[in-house]
């Protein structure tokens, strides 16, 4: 059969504009970016009334729409796409503004929750939106973070100024471990998962989520205090991935801090849902979908981490080697996430019943780095359905522009 070159494609199909050529050699990037740009200017346009009760959950998918706007705003210089994009974050402060006025008097709360929040170990369960969540509040302050990013002065701005109030105030603990490798002895640092006092998990996902967003944070300041407390959080990642080959769920601290009784419950429980391979590394089970998707958004945080830190002197990180360990983490996190069939676009199953979000998501954001697998996965994912929010950020990811190099 006849290959027509790539290039050649662009001939035989509708004109794209030069922004869009930037996405790659393939037609299917723009022509996927397209498709999700006309559903955003939808919902942009139709976004639901923010001081009455949320209809149902929607923060992350708004928030990665938002992202991805301000990003093509970025690629085209064109003003609709960042007015969309600050539309969005302006209803997403709007509904901040609802939640935190109408939160259970017994419950803190900072962020961005689901509508029933399911409570574990010591936690009870919480609905109507009076319990807030990182994975949700992370999303959320991404999106501020960004449309801060094309402000005129993003320190100042209202957004960044919302975005970095929650991250000061999140409850977090730190732990410093002086035999148990060079990161655990520089500090480590967890942010809890909810607000809840009762909240008491190493939730390693969302962790590294909030440290993306206190890179961005320390992008805009500058401020010693904020790349601290960002270094502290990448620590942990390093940690569990390096010294102790965690590739699952849960962080190895749970199995280590016996401060509190639970631990031991959630330790076991942990080890009913992983297994360890022959060289004892933690790994998600063959069949247990959400932990590979769990892994495989570790490996896409640490990217964007190692994307927002690429101009950074290593001499500002108090651990020598740690930018080659920020690439060795995402190598490792990721070569783990291909050998399953959840983040293999070849032997997914695009017919069953496990969305199809993260398989495509995060190979996508991917593709431009020095492994030329992630394009090749993406490309393979593509040609699927798809109508992931997630996707239409990852397909203009941080690796298109330029980093802060404070």
């Amino acid at each position: 059969m006849l290959r027509v070159p790539a290039f050649l494609l662009f001939a035989l199909l509708p004109v794209f504009a030069q922004w869009q050529r930037k996405l790659g050699d393939d037609p299917v990037f723009a022509q996927t970016v397209d498709r999700y740009l006309k559903s955003a200017a939808q919902q942009a346009a139709q976004l639901p009334d923010p001081t009455k009760p949320p209809a149902r959950d929607t923060w992350q998918p708004l928030s990665d729409t938002c992202s991805a706007l301000v990003n093509v705003y970025r690629l085209s210089g064109e003003t609709v796409y960042r007015d969309q994009a600050r539309r969005i974050a302006d209803w997403l402060l709007a509904s901040n503004d609802y939640l935190t006025q109408h939160r259970d008097p017994q419950l803190p709360y900072l962020g961005w929750g689901p509508e029933r929040r399911t409570g574990y170990f010591q936690c009870h369960d919480v609905s109507s939106y009076h319990a807030d969540d990182l994975w949700d509040t992370v999303s959320v302050t991404r999106c501020l973070l960004k449309v801060a990013e094309v402000e005129g002065t993003p320190a100042k701005s209202r957004y960044f100024e919302r975005a970095k109030k929650i991250a000061d105030e999140w409850p977090y603990v730190d732990r410093t471990l002086p035999s148990d490798g060079p990161y655990a002895a520089a500090g480590l640092r967890w942010y809890r998962k909810s607000t809840e006092p009762c909240e008491n998990r190493y939730v390693k996902n969302t962790n590294i989520a909030m440290g993306e967003q206190l890179f961005r944070i320390f992008a805009v300041t500058g401020a010693p205090a904020d790349l601290s407390r960002a270094i502290e959080v990448l620590h942990t990642q390093l940690w569990d991935i390096l010294t102790h080959r965690n590739l699952a769920y849960t962080s190895y601290m749970t199995y280590l801090d016996h401060s509190d009784a639970t631990y031991s419950e959630q330790a076991a429980h942990n080890d009913r849902k992983v297994r360890r391979d022959g060289e004892g590394a933690l790994r998600c089970g063959d069949r247990d979908a959400s932990c590979w998707n769990h892994l495989g958004y570790e490996g896409y945080a640490m990217f964007n981490i190692q994307q927002l830190t690429r101009e950074m002197p290593a001499a500002r990180f108090p651990v020598p080697g740690t930018k080659d360990d920020i690439a060795r983490t995402v190598r490792v996190t990721m070569d783990a996430w291909h050998g399953s069939r959840f983040g293999d676009a070849a032997r997914f199953d695009w017919s069953g019943p496990d969305s199809a979000t993260h398989v495509l998501a995060y190979n996508c954001a991917l593709r431009f780095s020095a492994d030329p697998s992630f394009d090749r996965q993406c490309r393979e994912g593509l040609r699927h359905r798809n109508t992931s929010a997630t996707l239409f950020y990852a397909l203009v990811p941080e690796s298109l522009f330029p980093a802060a190099a404070h």
